[in-house]
This record gives structure tokens, sequence and C-alpha cells, in this order.
């Protein structure tokens, strides 16, 4: 249902890459150092599954895949969550063993080199709740945290009061690290506080709102 058609004389060389922006000016506002994109699909890829075709000048099928949210595919990127990211450039793209959630947005630009597994070492034995990214932040932040087991999580924001003005997150998440976007255009500017429990657990950490 939607086409995006690269510009005229788009090259990529060997192992290099190229990022494919909804809108051009969000994705330089987030990664203000990276220069190798272009845009503006002007419409996004669905955390609940999508068909993307990759089509020569001449019509012809280059590549396809269809990926989706539920098991076997990762299900830590969805929604919210971790970007979904195939684990290196040399694996078949089409088995959803090939990919994986990464930490935070992964990394655009860039060989996928920072995927979260099981095996990766020095990982938090407890849960973890990071600071948030932007921090002031204007409309929308991103909160990151570390589930060290599967379970129901509970992301909650609370003004300085105690008063709770969002529940962010309310559902099983897998184990790993997990972000979830905070947008609170209708609160007032100032000092929130937000909360991710599990297993009953609960870690706080501060933010401040500007407008």
């Amino acid at each position: 249902a939607h086409k995006f058609v690269f510009p005229d004389n788009t090259v990529i060389g060997p192992a290099n890459y190229l990022v494919l922006c909804r809108d051009m000016s969000l994705f330089t506002a987030l990664f203000p150092d990276v220069s190798n994109y272009v845009g503006d699909m002007n419409f996004g890829l669905s955390s609940r599954g999508e068909l993307i075709r990759l089509y020569d000048s001449q019509g012809d099928i280059v590549d396809i895949l269809t990926y989706d949210n539920n098991l076997p595919w990762p299900e830590a990127a969805d929604g919210s969550g971790a970007t979904l990211s195939l684990q290196s450039p040399e694996l078949d793209n089409s088995p959803p063993e090939s990919w994986a959630g990464s930490v935070m947005h992964g990394t655009p630009g860039k060989k996928n080199e920072y995927i979260v597994s099981v095996e990766e070492p020095n990982l938090p034995a407890e849960l973890s709740l990071g600071q948030n990214y932007p921090n002031p932040f204007n409309t929308m932040t991103v909160i990151p945290f570390y589930m060290p087991e599967a379970g129901r999580a509970t992301v909650e924001v609370y003004s300085i009061l105690g008063q709770r003005v969002a529940n962010i997150l309310d559902r099983h998440k897998p184990a790993g690290h997990q972000t979830v976007v905070f947008h609170a255009d209708e609160l007032a500017a100032g000092i929130y506080f937000y909360t991710v429990k599990t297993g009953g657990i609960m870690k706080t950490q501060q933010m401040m709102y500007i407008k």
C-alpha cells in the first residue's frame, strides 16, 4: 500500500548502510551524528508485522521480508520496545532467529553490533531503571529499563506531589533491555518521577519536562 522511491544517483557502497527515514527532522533530532540517511518516506512500519519488498529499477524483486510481533519473532521489539535488528548482515533475513531486539534504538547507519542475548556477559542481575533521554525533555522522552527475567512490567509517572499522572506500560514483557516512550503534551512543565515495577520490585528516577 506504500511505496518509497530512492532518490536518483543514490549509491550504497560495499559494507555500507543507508537509513530510510519516515521523518528526517525527527530522525536528525534523535541522531544528530548520523549523516547517511534519505527520506521522507511519509509512512512507517507497523510494530504488529509487515511485508517489505525491495525492487530494482526494472521492477524485479531483489529482496522480500515478512516479520511479525509474535513468537518465534522477538517480542522485545513491539511498539515502543527495542528496535528489531538483524543480528548480522551476513545472516539470511527470512528466519525469525536471525533477528533480535537491540539495545535502545540500535545503531542506525552502522552494522548492528549491540544485540542483546542471554549469552551477553555482565548483564544486570536485577531490575534496573535508566535515566530518560533526552532530559530535560519537551513533549516526548524515552525511558529505558532492564528486566532480568520475563514478567509483568508497569511503568508509571508521578507528579512531585506524588499523584499518578500517567500509566505508560502495564503488560507482560520478555527479559532484557526495554524502552517505553512517554508523551507529556497535556502535562504542566516541571519535575516528575517515573517508576518501573516488576516481580515485587520497584525502581524510581526523576525527570524534568520543559515547554
